[in-house]
């Protein structure tokens, strides 16, 4: 036995004559003829598969549930003719407890939710990685070639490991925590009563016959802030009662205040760490560290007017705080250490280096017709206006990573209810229906520290 042999890597097959050296004529002439080729002892073992699950709920406090499933080398469904030459077995169990359940029923409405998992999935192969050798034929015939000690039972040992492939997912989750405290004062339900936090952490093992060891573990963590302020507004001409000057304002109502404001924090902090067998040295820590934010409201400004106008912000920043990881001696800093500088540094809260910055503002305005004629109820008229910015900034790129953007719309709708028209303005108000739509488009990017390419396209 030469290399690794194995029938699913023949190329091509080669039969000959070799006439021994020194022995016979020099030089041959003839033909060889092949009647045919047959693989014999072919492996038709019958495979078997089975697969286990089951769950346990505790009323509506907690449930577990667990599954595990093998299958052996030799299976293989229908469609399939061949087995994977492989012993797949994998389990997970997933557990849940509503610990929200045990607070007092003043605090309904409260969620705090706990979720574990666990998820395990081995595979034996049937043959050496590329090859036709059974594993386990190849692991004693080391075992019987080194009989001294139990240095042969350390290697056949080693051999089985090096071929399988081991992975392991471990999870632990906090999605959402949300208390509402028994209170109706404002300053409890406007503040702690609208605010939810989250936390997510996640571990992954693996080893397999290209990687002697990977480990990776990640944790994200989320505040989030939801305020629903209801309607603030005032009605300035409401006492003016039907006097023609002020009568169309008479329901006029200005919004001092957004109706709802939304923000959130997200930060997100993990590592992997890597060796692949072949090398002798582990694989540079591949760190990550970034912050995410968002901010948006929705503002009815005016209302009951003629112009009615309303108007939202979205605004979403992404920065990277990876610098704070490690000191200037290139060493891994302990994490008490990089949440000082991210609290109460030299700013009140540091972000790190914004990567991503993007904000949206629509306005909304609703215009009244006259109500000459009964205008106000035959045409109804809409416009709206939104214009986005977005900015990029690549770290690795420098000056020339840096990229900024925005488009504009503008659009306004006239749409006429034919129910409302008569015979005598049918004839006016038929044609009164249109659509204009403006869109600009505006990209600049940097060539460098001093100059700037800036496009342009408009679409009428």
């Amino acid at each position: 036995m030469r290399g690794s042999p194995t029938l699913t890597n023949i190329r091509y097959i080669a039969i000959g004559v070799e006439n021994p050296a020194g022995k016979g004529s020099a030089f041959l002439d003839g033909e060889l003829w092949v009647n045919e080729m047959r693989v014999t002892e072919v492996d038709d073992t019958p495979g078997w598969a089975y697969r286990f699950d089951t769950a346990i709920k505790f009323a509506d406090i907690a449930s577990v549930s667990f599954a595990l499933t093998e299958r052996d080398p030799h299976f293989h469904g229908l469609e399939e003719r061949f087995g994977s030459r492989n012993t797949d077995r994998n389990w997970n169990i997933v557990a849940n407890v509503g610990f929200e359940k045990f607070l007092p029923n003043s605090w309904r409405g409260s969620t705090l939710a706990f979720t574990y998992s666990h998820t395990e999935a081995v595979q034996n192969p049937r043959y050496l990685p590329g090859t036709d050798i059974v594993v386990d034929e190849a692991a004693n015939l080391v075992e019987q070639l080194n009989q001294q000690g139990n240095q042969g039972s350390l290697e056949a040992d080693d051999i089985r490991l090096r071929s399988q492939t081991l992975t392991v997912v471990e999870s632990y989750a906090l999605p959402s925590i949300k208390l509402v405290l028994p209170s109706e004062s404002w300053w409890v339900t406007k503040t702690i009563n609208s605010m939810t936090f989250g936390f997510t952490y996640n571990t992954t093992t693996r080893r397999n016959p290209q990687t002697l060891s990977f480990h990776q573990w990640a944790w994200s963590s989320r505040f989030g802030y939801a305020g629903d302020f209801g309607d603030n507004y005032l009605e300035p001409f409401t006492s003016l009662g039907d006097f023609f000057l002020f009568s169309p304002w008479k329901k006029l109502r200005f919004y001092y205040a957004p109706k709802t404001v939304t923000t959130s924090i997200t930060l997100n902090r993990g590592q992997t760490n890597e060796q692949a067998r072949l090398q002798n040295t582990p694989k540079p820590v591949v760190r990550n560290l970034n912050a995410s934010r968002s901010f948006n409201f929705n503002w009815p400004i005016t209302d009951g007017g003629l112009l009615n106008l309303a108007t939202d912000y979205d605004l979403t920043v992404t920065s990277s705080l990876l610098h704070f990881e490690l000191d200037t001696l290139g060493q891994q800093r302990p994490f008490s250490s990089i949440l000082g500088d991210i609290f109460g540094g030299t700013r009140f809260i540091d972000f790190g280096v914004t990567q991503n910055y993007g904000q949206t503002i629509n306005i909304n305005p609703r215009p009244v017709l006259p109500s000459v004629f009964d205008f106000d109820k035959i045409v109804t008229m809409t416009t709206r206006y939104s214009v986005r910015y977005d900015w990029q900034n690549n770290i690795q790129a420098g000056d020339l990573g840096r990229t900024a953007q925005w488009n504009s719309n503008l659009s306004t709708n006239f749409d006429v209810d034919i129910k409302q028209i008569d015979g005598n303005r049918a004839s006016i108000l038929l044609p009164i229906r249109a659509k204009i739509r403006r869109s600009n488009n505006y990209t600049a990017v940097s060539n460098g520290p001093d100059t700037c390419v800036y496009r342009t396209t408009i679409d009428r």
